[in-house]
């Protein structure tokens, strides 16, 4: 089973640099002593400086490919187990324990717990096996760090009106600030690559949110200058006597997997029959349901 960790097969090293497009909040625990103090205080270094911490973002990407796992056009293309049979639901973990009960060998329990687990779990991992994605703490790149404080007052949904004593500050960290990416890819399969590189993909075109108040605009941010690095047990060998591993950008990578997207097919006949179902005069928001229904479910001439 390529599942487990017990031998160095494959690494990914994605770098680059996140760039806050709007601003961004990912808060902090406060004691509330000092009343000079924002209100919700941005996550800092002991330096002051803010920082992004790792689990923020991979949390926000799992989400981002839980959210494609979930789409009708089937976007991902690992194996696994379907997302209702998957571990990480609930009403599934007591397999865990009645496997357990058998006292079966660690590997055997590791390779069950596999067998069940659906893509998303199998990369980010779940409370019953380690992801294969580990992404560190994203660091400032420059010295000093410009941030912002915003007023805010919260809503009384019942009245609609500004809540009584309501007032409060909200610490976001400018646009513009650069924070360094580095995210580690233990042992993944090329399916496993490939949704991955949809993921990262949808990152380097902003569309992914991140930390606090998304809704209200902020969050926004862009991954350039990404490069990825690929290698194996024996170019770690390599780098330790000094070789060079080679890396490419995020565009020349997925060119070189060939795993540019491509546009949906479907049969003359599934289009026809299904644009015939609607009789002789349909309206355009009818023809765009049906159209999105057909290259969204038949995925193949």
């Amino acid at each position: 089973m390529s599942g487990l960790y017990d031998a160095f097969q494959r690494r990914l090293h994605v770098t680059g640099t996140l760039v806050t497009e709007t601003g961004l909040h990912i808060g902090a625990a406060t004691d509330g002593l000092d009343p000079t103090a924002v209100d919700n205080a941005v996550v800092r270094l002991p330096d002051g400086r803010p920082y992004i911490p790792g689990s923020s973002l991979k949390g926000v990407l799992r989400s981002f490919m839980e959210r494609l796992q979930n789409s009708p056009g089937h976007w991902l293309v690992s194996p696994g187990a379907p997302p209702s049979e998957c571990l990480h639901n609930e009403s599934r973990k007591d397999l865990v324990k009645q496997f357990k009960r058998h006292r079966r060998s660690e590997r055997e329990l590791a390779e069950f717990v596999w067998d069940h687990l659906c893509p998303v779990c199998r990369l980010f991992g779940s409370q019953e096996f380690a992801g294969r994605v580990l992404v560190a703490d994203l660091m400032p790149l420059e010295d000093r760090v410009l941030l912002e404080r915003r007023h805010g007052v919260a809503i009384d949904r019942d009245t609609r009106t500004a809540a009584g004593g309501a007032l409060f500050d909200l610490e976001v960290v400018a646009p513009g600030t650069r924070f360094a990416l580095s995210i580690l890819v233990e042992n993944p399969s090329d399916a496993q690559v490939r949704d991955l590189m949809v993921v990262l993909l949808a990152l380097s075109n902003g569309e992914i949110a991140l930390g606090a108040k998304t809704a209200s605009g902020l969050g926004r941010v862009r991954l350039v200058d990404a490069r990825i690095a690929d290698y194996g047990a024996r170019d770690v060998l390599a780098a330790a006597w000094g070789g060079a591993r080679p890396s490419y950008s995020l565009a020349e990578y997925v060119r070189l997997l060939g795993l540019e997207a491509e546009e949906p097919r479907v049969s003359r006949e599934a289009l026809q029959a299904a644009l015939a179902a609607l009789g002789p005069e349909v309206t355009w928001q009818q023809a765009q349901a049906v159209l999105r229904e057909v290259f969204g479910g038949e995925r193949g001439a």
